[in-house]
């Protein structure tokens, strides 16, 4: 029994050694206690902005909200481009970074943007403000760095002008417009409704009646907001032409002034005339058509000559005339301008009727509508125009005419011609309608 005793303790006791030595290993003496964790950071060390032509890249990194020093963060990173597309100076902005760890707890990051500058930009242009042009753009290029002329329609921009133009001309506003159909500017002025014309006087004329002038710009010009400039080239649209109908080449207007009389709700615009030497035409010239006989027909109808005074109401005239002869000779595309070169020494202008004829058009097939049997032969008979001769638009309209003169037919109440021409042929095909 003792023996059993022995035993068993003896196995309890290599069992509990075995257990401990599997719970509690015994480190090596050789072993290192583990690395405690490092946690990293990424800082921006630098912003730049490439790609402007207008801009510094120290005048833009500004606007992104971004500088050295700062916690980098991707979010931040589109905030930032976002910030720039907002300003609405750039058409495009795009972002990137790059990072470095040249050992420790921090990354640098760099971040660099490129944009590409606003393809539309405006001159300025002020009114109304009380200030030399000069004096008003030497402000702003003083109070608002970021500010060029031509400058980009950006909201960031026209805040800051507007901020620093307020205290010297008082509030004002801004928008694009034109004096002319080609050009566009801003146009900064003070804040409210413009003023508008509500009449137009005349003064110094003498060949042609102050009247007429006033009656050739009221339709152009009462109701409309005042600007010189722009009244200016509606004078050119309106007044001008008379003067060049008269003779009067030179003529100018040396004084335009804008007063608020009582009892008038507008502004009452005065106008002085100078209405200069009269022209004479020196020489009369085409230009553009070939062949001798064409060229014959065509300035005999022009019916000018040198020695006329240079009337260019009938100049105009004149070019419509010579336009139809060459229209008629089968160039349907013809076109025309007149050019003038005028010498103020001698008082005179050289006239040029520059036609452009365009490609030929022949006649083609005629066909008959509304005719019997027996009509419809004799009426092909008193056609004129034969296949594959130069086409005269007004040949078909005259031809019936005719028809109608000689009274033909019995009852004939409309008859209607119609020409269609083919672009790639060049040969018109015409159809004659008898009602």
């Amino acid at each position: 029994m003792a023996g059993n005793r022995l035993r068993a303790s003896f196995a309890l006791a290599l069992l509990a050694s075995c257990v401990s030595a599997q719970t509690t290993p015994r480190r090596p003496a050789s072993a290192k206690p583990a690395p405690a964790v490092v946690r990293t950071s990424e800082r921006i060390v630098s912003v730049q902005v490439h790609g402007s032509k207008l801009y510094t890249s120290a005048e833009i990194v500004p606007l992104t909200g971004l500088r050295a020093g700062m916690t980098f963060d991707r979010a931040a990173l589109e905030a930032a481009r976002g910030k720039l597309v907002e300003t609405n100076l750039f058409s495009e902005v795009s972002g990137e970074y790059k990072t470095s760890n040249k050992g420790g707890a921090t990354i640098a990051v760099d971040i660099t943007f490129e944009v590409v500058d606003a393809p539309l930009r405006y001159t300025v242009h002020f009114d109304r403000l009380g200030k030399p042009d000069a004096e008003l753009q030497a402000l702003l290029h003083q109070k608002v760095p970021l500010y060029r002329e031509p400058m980009p329609y950006s909201t960031l921009l026209l805040d800051q002008v507007k901020a620093a133009l307020a205290p010297v001309t008082g509030p004002v506003a801004a928008r694009i417009t034109g004096d002319t159909p080609t050009e566009q500017f801003l146009l900064i002025h003070p804040e409210g409704k413009p003023p508008v014309i509500a009449e137009v006087k005349f003064s110094g004329g003498d060949v042609i009646p102050n009247d007429e002038l006033v009656f050739a710009m009221r339709g152009a010009a009462v109701g409309i907001e005042y600007r010189e400039a722009l009244f200016r080239e509606l004078l050119k649209l309106g007044a001008v032409p008379l003067d060049d109908a008269r003779v009067r080449i030179r003529v100018k207007f040396p004084k335009v002034e804008a007063s608020s009389p009582p009892g008038v709700p507008g502004l009452l615009v005065t106008v002085t005339v100078e209405e200069g030497p009269s022209y004479e035409i020196s020489e009369i010239k085409l230009a553009g058509v070939d062949g001798d006989r064409l060229n014959r027909d065509v300035m005999r109808v022009a019916n000018l000559k040198p020695g006329d005074l240079a009337n260019f109401e009938e100049v105009k005239a004149a070019q419509a005339r010579m336009t139809g002869i060459v229209k008629r000779n089968g160039y349907l595309d013809a076109t025309s301008t007149v050019e003038r070169v005028i010498d103020d020494e001698k008082h005179s202008v050289a006239v040029t009727v520059r036609i452009e004829p365009g490609e030929q058009y022949t006649f083609g097939r005629l066909t008959l509508k509304g005719l019997d049997i027996i009509a419809e032969p004799q009426i092909k008979k008193m056609w004129g125009l034969d296949p594959g001769k130069p086409f005269n638009p007004e040949y078909p309209d005259t031809f019936l005419a005719r028809i109608k003169e000689q009274r033909l037919f019995d009852n004939l109440k409309e008859t209607k011609a119609t020409s269609t021409p083919n672009k790639t042929t060049r040969v018109v095909d015409v159809t004659l309608e008898f009602r």
